[in-house]
């Protein structure tokens, strides 16, 4: 039976591909084309310099080195490319950014980050008080 929890595959956009919908992948997703939607990938995203986005990015790990026109949320760490440019909001625990790269938008770093379909941890207090 194979495991569909952390799967070890990566979802491959060629720079000649142009994808108009939402990506969902329990794996990696490396985007070298062009996507006209939303991407949610629970392992790692990486956009190369040929690639686009134009929609919302969701993930583990990121790494942009192309074009995203929407909001970035990373869990854990993003890293932003000196050829990058992405016009939206950006939400990650941690972030390393090149110099030359352009963010348009506002930048919240160091807060946990909940992805689409994570339920936000419960507070211990309230733990405490419900036990």
């Amino acid at each position: 039976m194979k495991d569909t929890k952390s799967p070890n595959t990566t979802t491959l956009i060629h720079k000649t591909s142009r994808l108009d919908a939402n990506i969902d992948s329990l794996g990696a997703i490396h985007i070298s084309g062009t996507i006209n939607g939303d991407v949610v990938a629970k392992q790692q995203i990486i956009i190369t310099e040929t690639g686009r986005v134009h929609g919302n990015i969701a993930t583990n790990q990121a790494e942009i080195s192309g074009h995203v026109e929407g909001d970035v949320k990373v869990s854990g760490v993003l890293v932003i490319q000196n050829t990058a440019k992405v016009n939206g909001n950006v939400q990650a625990k941690s972030m390393a950014t090149v110099q030359g790269a352009q963010i348009n938008g506002k930048i919240q770093i160091g807060k946990d980050v909940l992805l689409p379909g994570e339920a936000p941890a419960l507070d211990q207090s309230l733990k405490k008080k419900a036990g």
